[in-house]
């Protein structure tokens, strides 16, 4: 079917026949072969597949957009795993690969370069000390990254309750008289 796929005279005509069809596979084959790289992510995204979309973005030199991709799917993925309640986040099987990709696609814009190391570094799963926790929350301000500061701040959250959880939980008691034990 391909040969005569590539007989048709233009590429819209091509897009027209064979996206009805739903060959997204075949669709993408030629896009990328023929070096438009967005349009290739477009179709990874109609088949779904965010990661070889953030790829062709990367290929297509759309670093930033690509970024962000990867590192909403790896929020996704480490917040909402199967059996997961949502927060700590958790690891997974892609998860430092994906951050390495990410650093390595940040690398082409020096102001996305600190922007995403922290962020990357943030969703890592790894212990690190307030002090840290806090200057990545500052500098996710500072990059305005909402992403940043409250993956940070929910750290910043955890250290504080799990130092002084006493501190926090109600008595056994319930209060009756509220004047007399002000």
């Amino acid at each position: 079917m391909m040969k005569i796929v590539r007989a048709f005279n233009s590429m819209n005509s091509i897009r027209d026949f064979l996206t009805p069809l739903c060959c997204f596979d075949e669709l993408l084959l030629l896009k990328e072969e023929s070096g438009n790289f967005e349009e290739a992510a477009k179709i990874a995204l109609l088949k779904g597949d965010i990661l070889l979309m953030a790829d062709l973005l990367g290929k297509g030199e759309k670093f930033r957009l690509g970024v962000n991709y990867i590192l909403f799917y790896v929020l996704g993925k480490s917040l909402w795993s199967p059996g997961s309640r949502g927060w700590p986040l958790k690891q997974f099987s892609q998860k430092y690969e994906l951050l390495v990709k990410v650093k390595s696609f940040a690398m082409h814009d020096t102001n996305l370069y600190e922007l995403v190391c922290i962020e990357a570094d943030i969703m890592e799963h790894k212990q690190v000390d307030l002090a840290t926790l806090v200057n990545q929350m500052i500098t996710s301000g500072r990059h305005n990254s909402v992403r940043g500061e409250i993956l940070s701040a929910r750290k910043i959250l955890d250290i504080h309750l799990s130092s002084k959880v006493d501190l926090y939980l109600l008595g056994v008691e319930l209060l009756f008289d509220l004047p007399k034990y002000s």
